[in-house]
């Protein structure tokens, strides 16, 4: 469902590789080249050699009314790197010279699910009977029924291959790919692919070839990162279903301050087993009631939280730092701290 609304996105795209014309934009004493896009203007072109952050920092000005920069390339560090930086990844095919090309993506606003906010309605639960979940076990495949089910619309070739190699070589990378399988009675019926940043989790493509497959492969993966001890989950772009699942949309400055801080934490390990979704819930909801119960019980307030804070995300929104914070001695619980994000207005 999500590889079909970002490729009729990247449909609505003129081809970035029409024309060749240059203009610079400028932070501090770092310059971005911004090469034409016909029906777009100008975009930032960035490869290899691009001071990536000065580029993102030219993305989130309000006078970049764009969402994607580009690139010819397809360098596995370049889109690691985008990806750290908490750019989506796309790509297309040029139909003028027929050639391969990303437009990376950075929404002007992200959808966050933070993962205790899940809702799942009554009929969802009564589908879990039957479905397994499993992660990392044939990352190949998954990404490969995507393009099957979905279509290759920005999910391209050159890209393909360079996921699975960011996927097979995870330490070359401050990212990790990662997919989530769903089988029914043994039978793999859907999944997703994505990538972990430090406890953040990023969803970038999904299938199911089952009636509510889908939704039962979402629920499981939320209870799983959050048993795991993930902040969050970003889902991208903002969708009606997204919502109805309790995700919240946040303007994209909000949203980088609070991915800049958590991608730079230890990733939690995922289990390596086939679970039951319905163990994956019922586990996962017993977690989040011990660690209410001990937040009830300490009721320790945040000021070293907000100092800390402070300092590390320095340009985050009033409704960030205003926030009540509840944390609590990490090892005192099976489920580290939550980092959320502020509700958007």
């Amino acid at each position: 469902m999500l590889l079909k609304h970002m490729r009729s996105a990247c449909n609505q795209i003129a081809s970035p590789w029409d024309s060749g014309e240059v203009g610079d934009g400028a932070v501090g004493s770092g310059k971005c080249r911004r090469t034409h896009v016909s029906g777009h203007g100008y975009l930032y072109e960035v490869d290899e050699k691009s001071n990536l952050d000065t580029a993102r920092t030219l993305m989130c000005a309000d006078s970049y009314r764009y969402e994607f920069c580009y690139t010819r390339s397809f360098d596995t560090r370049l889109i690691s790197n985008l990806m750290y930086l908490g750019f989506i990844p796309l790509s297309q095919l040029s139909t003028t010279d027929h050639t391969y090309g990303m437009i990376p993506k950075l929404h002007k606003h992200r959808c966050v699910l933070h993962l205790p906010d899940l809702k799942i309605d009554k009929s969802a639960r009564k589908r879990m009977k039957h479905f397994q979940i499993s992660i990392n076990k044939c990352f190949d495949q998954v990404i490969d029924e995507c393009v099957r089910v979905n279509g290759d619309g920005w999910l391209t070739k050159p890209l393909v291959k360079a996921l699975k190699l960011l996927h097979r070589t995870p330490q070359c990378s401050a990212i990790r790919l990662c997919s989530f399988e769903i089988y029914n009675n043994g039978q793999l019926v859907g999944g997703e692919v994505g990538f972990t940043a430090g406890t953040a989790y990023t969803s970038l493509s999904g299938y199911f070839t089952m009636s509510s497959a889908g939704t039962v492969q979402m629920i499981a993966t939320c209870k799983i990162l959050q048993s795991a001890g993930f902040a969050f989950w970003d889902l991208g772009m903002d969708l009606p279903y997204k919502r109805t699942m309790g995700g919240v949309t946040h303007p994209i400055q909000d949203f980088l301050a609070v991915f800049d801080t958590v991608r730079c934490l230890p990733t939690p390990p995922l289990p390596s087993s086939v679970l039951d979704v319905r163990d994956t819930v019922t586990s996962s909801g017993a977690q989040e009631r011990v660690y209410k119960q001990r937040q009830n019980c300490t009721h320790i307030r945040t000021a070293q939280c907000e100092k800390t804070l402070s300092h590390s995300v320095p340009n985050v929104s009033n409704s960030w730092a205003n926030r009540k914070c509840r944390t609590v001695n990490s090892t005192e619980l099976s489920v580290p701290n939550i980092i959320k994000l502020p509700h958007a207005a």
